[in-house]
């Protein structure tokens, strides 16, 4: 099983990177794909001490009570294994982002090709 958490605060982009996953899975139906969708860091943290983390992340950046950053800092306490993929609209964290050991760094509005490679890797 592939188990992505995507953390947006906007809905429309949580409905659009899941529409996305969507057709990825669509293009990769071997595949046994299940995806988490949280508004705040703190509910995609509350999840991971529940039930325990997820093969990948999408966490945008720009977030208020936090920024994705911090958040990725958060995760990468309880998990080293995690990929964690930036989706923002800021070019400004990408320096940062190799704090977390991020695999990928995504502008807004993602083109689903540049998704679709990094989800592949």
């Amino acid at each position: 099983m592939l188990h992505i958490a995507i953390c947006d605060d906007e809905q429309e982009q949580l409905a659009l990177t899941q529409a996305l996953l969507q057709e990825y899975h669509e293009l990769h139906p071997e595949l046994d794909l299940r995806v988490d969708t949280f508004s705040s860091g703190a509910a995609l943290l509350e999840h991971i001490r529940t039930n325990g983390s997820v093969d990948a992340y999408l966490l945008d950046i720009l977030m208020p009570n936090g920024n994705g950053i911090e958040l990725g800092l958060k995760i990468r306490k309880t998990d080293q294994c995690g990929h964690i993929f930036y989706l923002t609209t800021s070019p400004d964290y990408a320096i940062d982002s190799y704090l977390t050991k991020a695999s990928q760094y995504l502008l807004k509005p993602v083109k689903k090709e540049l998704l679709f490679r990094a989800l592949d890797d």
